[in-house]
């Protein structure tokens, strides 16, 4: 079970990280937006990457028409 005095001790933590996110809120921002473009970055390759692998199948392409080594359709 936790202590009596156990909330002002988390209280005054959190107190003292807030005062240092704001005296270096500079450097704060800069990491924020820089972890942003980096997901940023990620999230459009792997866009890139699922539109491709989803693409039509050959047979939309050449409309069932037999193609060089399809065994299926030989003559």
């Amino acid at each position: 079970m936790a202590r009596k005095g156990s909330n002002n001790a988390l209280l005054a933590l959190a107190a003292a990280g807030g005062l240092w996110a704001w005296q270096n809120r500079d450097k704060v921002s800069g990491w924020i937006n820089q972890l942003n473009t980096q997901l940023g970055q990620q999230q459009s390759h792997r866009k890139t990457l699922s539109d491709t692998s989803h693409a039509p199948a050959v047979q939309s392409y050449t409309g069932n028409t037999q193609r060089i080594g399809d065994e299926a359709n030989e003559i």
